[in-house]
């Protein structure tokens, strides 16, 4: 497979902060060299802001407007979009850039995403990555994505969640947006919800954006940042997860985020999340 790793490692609009230091890590530390021993051709682009002035909002929206350019020419050449970014909220560039047919997003991560500027507390823009990917807030931005288009609740499946804030779940069940949160994975296992989940998923969608943000993972065994939330996921589970979702669906791409280094001092996180890619390239 011809690979090409685009690069955004900002968070907040800021760069090589926090977990914007997690894209330059994984290629420090052998991701690349860990495909190519696979058989996969790489190549890397780095998305980044030339403005001597950043701001949360307005340089994040520049940055998910260079990503949807640099994914779209990648996938025009044949191959196939990874994308480590520090926050969640560059899956919005990614979609737009892998636009073109019906496309869904299986979204694996402890949090909603699924805030809006009138539901949040914490004021934080990525707390609204999900949100802003289905259409629900900053449609005016959004709309200076190329390509972009909003994907409907109902092509949406959530997986993973833990910490989701009652507003959001409201929001959720009112767009369609199917969940399997993480409490009830451990109680019952995947295989069954998942299933069903992707067996409805299937006929609404020909290729899924796929997402993960490391903080689904256990934050005991596999720290990913600041943000830990209780029921986190076994590496195991989510490599299941993405074998499954393999088996029913075309992955158009696959996402990265939330992963700080300075949480994972033993470098656990980092070798989970080169083993998941793994999965998912194949």
């Amino acid at each position: 497979m011809d690979i090409h790793i685009h690069q955004v490692p900002y968070d907040s609009g800021r760069r090589s902060w926090r977990m914007g230091n997690g894209p330059e890590h994984f290629l420090r530390n052998g991701l690349d060299a860990a495909l190519q021993s696979k058989g996969h051709a790489v190549k890397t682009t780095l998305v980044e802001t030339e403005d001597p002035f950043p701001s949360e909002i307005k340089t994040t929206f520049e940055l998910y407007r260079g990503l949807a350019g640099a994914v779209r020419a990648g996938c025009e050449d044949g191959s196939f979009p990874v994308v480590l970014s520090g926050n969640c909220g560059a899956a919005v560039g990614t979609l737009a850039g892998i636009s073109g047919e019906p496309v869904g997003i299986v979204w694996l991560d402890a949090h909603g995403d699924f805030n809006t500027p009138e539901t949040t507390i914490s004021g934080y823009l990525d707390g609204m990555g999900l949100a802003v990917a289905s259409g629900l807030c900053w449609q005016k931005l959004a709309r200076t994505i190329p390509f972009f288009q909003p994907i409907p609740g109902q092509n949406i499946l959530h997986v993973g969640g833990s910490d989701i804030e009652t507003d959001e779940i409201e929001a959720l069940n009112r767009s369609g947006v199917q969940l399997i949160k993480a409490p009830d994975i451990h109680a019952g296992g995947l295989e069954r919800p998942l299933s069903q989940a992707l067996e409805t998923l299937r006929f609404k969608v020909r290729v899924v954006y796929l997402h993960l943000d490391l903080d689904v993972l256990d934050p005991v065994k596999t720290p990913a940042n600041q943000f830990p939330a209780s029921d986190g996921l076994e590496v195991e589970t989510v490599r299941k997860a993405i074998e499954m979702i393999k088996e029913q669906l075309t992955i158009g791409a696959v996402g990265v985020a939330s992963y700080d280094p300075s949480y994972d001092p033993q470098g656990n996180t980092l070798k989970a999340g080169i083993g998941l890619i793994e999965a998912v390239v194949g």
